[in-house]
């Protein structure tokens, strides 16, 4: 009975042995998973290297701190600038007509920056940007929402035709900032803030006005 059931369980094996398909065997599969890592990318310190995807934000260098621990001195500097008005499509006309000297108008803008200096006879001097009219530093009042206001080191009002805007220039924590004053959505809601520009400042540093 014994010997019955030994060759019983060698037959038995012998059948059910199979080999297992490599992917040189299947050229169909091995195509498809180069397929897939084409798609995804290289894998590349624990990352997978592909395409970026789509909508995705490329970020500028970053801006190195100004100045140094302690007082930092600023000084603003408004410029006015007569600047040509640029066309995305200007229509070409005969020299001397009416349309050539309007594809050669003039307008105004303001150039805003801030000489900073600190420390011995250290100086930078840093753009806050143009903006379209004539800018003048204005009397300083607080800016922000009630019960967070803060006291800027400089506001500036803009004046372009019938339109103008205030801008105020203080230090909030560790950076220049440039505030933006806008109206609320609706009359009765409350006047915006926001920043439209952000320059950073070393550790340890205090923005300072100068004295004129």
């Amino acid at each position: 009975m014994t010997l019955w059931m030994v060759i019983l369980g060698a037959l038995v094996g012998c059948g059910s042995s199979t080999t297992q398909p490599t992917s040189a065997d299947n050229p169909t599969a091995s195509a498809r998973g180069k397929a897939k890592v084409g798609k995804r990318g290289k894998r590349r310190g624990g990352r997978f290297k592909g395409k970026r995807r789509k909508g995705g934000k490329q970020k500028g260098p970053r801006m190195a701190p100004v100045g140094a621990s302690g007082d930092v001195m600023g000084k603003l500097v408004l410029t006015k600038l007569e600047e040509p008005v640029k066309k995305a499509n200007p229509t070409p006309t005969p020299e001397g007509t009416a349309g050539e000297a309007a594809a050669t108008s003039m307008i105004t803008r303001t150039k805003a920056e801030l000489q900073l200096t600190w420390g011995e006879n250290k100086a930078q001097t840093v753009g806050l940007g143009k903006v379209r009219g004539t800018c003048t530093d204005a009397p300083i009042r607080p800016v922000g929402n009630a019960g967070k206001e803060k006291t800027p080191l400089w506001t500036v009002r803009c004046a372009d035709g019938d339109k103008s805007l205030e801008l105020f220039i203080l230090q909030v924590g560790q950076r220049i900032s440039v505030v933006r004053e806008s109206p609320g959505a609706t009359p009765d809601a409350p006047k915006v803030f926001k920043p439209v520009k952000r320059i950073p400042l070393a550790q340890g540093a205090t923005l300072k006005r100068e004295a004129s």
